[in-house]
């Protein structure tokens, strides 16, 4: 079973049924959801050496996001705001609440050009989630990964006053590495 950060409390229907998705995976996988306000993605998945990915969860119906509609509506604005705002530098997951499944492969047509997001309905997710998020996890660079724990993750970085000594690297530059906690501590 896949370790939480922070432990969840579940407190709606949508959330457990993600989360009974998310328990399916392996002990390899944390979930991370982001304390951070801000962050377009509503949870993050990583495992030890397959990667990273983003999901987020749209509860937008198709009408509201569908390219084809002849005025462009707010809930149309919040998506592709949605979609731009993902993270560039890995794979991104898109769980369409109220769309069918059709309907989501429609807009994962529709967005597939602008975006490397893959768009995903409610019940394709819950189906053959672990399969997906298994397939779509893609290895970060270091760099990417300290930008993003440091950013959405605040709270594990330790700070560099506390650091005893890191991993050895032979390296004669002047800098500190950043630390942050491990998912078991």
């Amino acid at each position: 079973m896949a370790t939480f950060i922070p432990e969840w409390k579940t407190a709606s229907a949508r959330e457990i049924q993600i989360k009974r998705v998310l328990d399916a995976l392996g002990d390899d996988y944390v979930v991370r959801r982001p304390v951070r306000a801000g962050c377009p993605a509503a949870l993050f998945v990583q495992h030890k050496t397959l990667g990273w990915m983003a999901i987020a969860v749209s509860t937008a119906t198709f009408e509201e996001v569908d390219g084809g509609q002849l005025f462009v509506s707010e809930q149309r604005e919040g998506f592709e705001n949605l979609v731009a705002t993902l993270q560039p530098d890995m794979p991104s997951l898109i769980v369409m609440w109220s769309c069918s499944t059709e309907a989501a492969r429609a807009l994962n047509r529709q967005f597939v050009g602008c975006c490397g997001a893959r768009i995903v309905s409610r019940d394709q997710f819950t189906s053959i989630g672990p399969k997906l998020i298994a397939g779509m996890l893609a290895p970060v660079t270091a760099a990417v990964e300290h930008a993003l724990l440091g950013t959405y993750f605040p709270e594990i970085e330790i700070p560099l006053a506390c650091t005893t000594r890191g991993v050895l690297r032979r390296d004669n530059s002047a800098g500190l590495p950043r630390f942050f906690l491990d998912p078991d501590q």
